[in-house]
C-alpha cells in the first residue's frame, strides 16, 4: 500500500521529470533551429539561384557562343557546393576568386521571413542587379521584381 507522502512525491516526481523533457526539447528545438538557419544565411537556396539565371532580363548577356563563356564561371560566395545550377544547359563552374572579369556573382542577399533580395554582377557585361523573390505557399520561388543596370 502507498501513503499520501509517497504518492505525492511520485506525482510530483512525474512533473519535474516532464518539465526537465519539456526544457531539454526547447534546447534541442533551439539548437536544430538555429543550425538551419545559419545555413540558409550562409547559401542562397538553389531553386532561387537557378530561377534568377534563368531570368529573361539576364538572358541578353549570357553570349555563349563567345570564348571562356560556358561553362559559366560563378563566385562560390553565397553558392551551396552541393548544387546542380545551369546555364544554357550546362553546369556552371564555382571558382573561389574572380578570374578576369568573366565570372558571374552573388555580391550579397539579405532575407526577411519569405522575402529574398539578392544583389548580383556580371562584371564582363558590366551589368549588376537586383532580384527581390518570396517564397510561394507552394515552396516555389516567384521573383516579384527586377532592376538591371549595366555601368
Amino acid at each position: 500500500m502507498v501513503s499520501k507522502r509517497q504518492a505525492t512525491l511520485t506525482v510530483y516526481d512525474s512533473n519535474a521529470i516532464r518539465r526537465v523533457a519539456m526544457k531539454c526539447l526547447a534546447v534541442i528545438i533551439l539548437l536544430t533551429t538555429s543550425t538551419v538557419t545559419l545555413a540558409n544565411d550562409t547559401f542562397v537556396p538553389n531553386r532561387l539561384v537557378q530561377q534568377i539565371l534563368n531570368h529573361s532580363s539576364l538572358s541578353n548577356y549570357w553570349h555563349t557562343d563567345l570564348p571562356n563563356r560556358t561553362p559559366l564561371r560563378m563566385l562560390q560566395k553565397h553558392i551551396n557546393p552541393n548544387h546542380n545550377l545551369q546555364v544554357a544547359g550546362k553546369k556552371i563552374s564555382l571558382i573561389s576568386q574572380p578570374s578576369a572579369d568573366v565570372y558571374f556573382e552573388i555580391a550579397s542577399f539579405t532575407k526577411t521571413n519569405d522575402i529574398w533580395i539578392v544583389n548580383v554582377n556580371y562584371p564582363i557585361e558590366g551589368v549588376s542587379g537586383i532580384f527581390k523573390a518570396k517564397l510561394s505557399t507552394h515552396s516555389t520561388w516567384m521573383i516579384t521584381s527586377t532592376k538591371l543596370w549595366e555601368e
